[in-house]
């Protein structure tokens, strides 16, 4: 298990060198699993974002901190940017339609097909034609949001925690504002996750969530 900010410390690493660092982790709040890495890659005066799809890396690295790709650095300049497949987040103001996209990397459903282009350097759509998915949820802005059970503001996320044999994300983690621990609660017990309201609802009751498995780090 690895949680999603100590992943974003990590580098990443692609067949031929390293190539940039984790920024944020794009994962699906209908499945639970992780849809996307936001990478930032290239050099000092050519830095820009791309999103990488799970199923094309490898374990992480631990001791190293890094997480390894199977692709190259060149592989990973040509990935598309993150607002082909944007995140809702505080960012946006209205959520689309499109909560069925898929899960690989590079999604350009609902782009205009008028904009798409096939060749050249320049971007396969046009952002402004593009609704967020108000199923993609990006890990570090919801970090911020409030935890609620039932009519009572409990707590604040402060993290997710991923398995990264699957890419799958198991727990939440929140802390209680009752003692300010930290603890997992398991996703499957989140039933809301509000906007632009910023809140996470929860069906477990208080007295669930003090006994819940506290985080210690993983």
């Amino acid at each position: 298990m690895i949680s999603t900010n100590e992943l974003t410390s990590y580098k990443l690493q692609a067949e031929d060198g390293r190539a940039g660092s984790i920024k944020d982790v794009l994962f699906d709040d209908g499945r639970w699993t992780v849809r996307h890495f936001v990478v930032e890659s290239g050099g000092l005066l050519s830095k820009h974002k791309v999103i990488l799809d799970p199923m094309e890396a490898m374990q992480p690295d631990s001791e190293e901190k890094v997480l390894p790709f199977r692709l190259t650095k060149d592989e990973i300049k040509r990935h598309p940017i993150p607002e082909s497949d944007p995140a809702l987040t505080s960012k946006h103001k209205g959520s689309g339609p499109d909560a069925m996209r898929s899960a690989g990397a590079g999604s350009m459903i609902g782009a205009n097909p008028t904009e798409v282009m096939l060749g050249g350097n320049s971007p396969a759509y046009e952002s402004s034609y593009i609704d967020p998915d108000p199923h993609l949820r990006s890990a570090s802005d919801v970090q911020s949001f409030t935890l609620r059970t039932g009519t009572e503001d409990v707590g604040k996320v402060m993290d997710f925690v991923i398995d990264p044999e699957n890419w799958s994300v198991p727990y939440a983690v929140v802390e209680l504002d009752a003692d300010h621990r930290q603890v997992m609660l398991p996703t499957d017990q989140i039933s809301k996750i509000g906007f632009p309201d910023k809140v996470l609802t929860t069906d477990m009751l208080p007295d669930s969530l003090r006994q819940a498995r506290p985080f210690e780090g993983l």
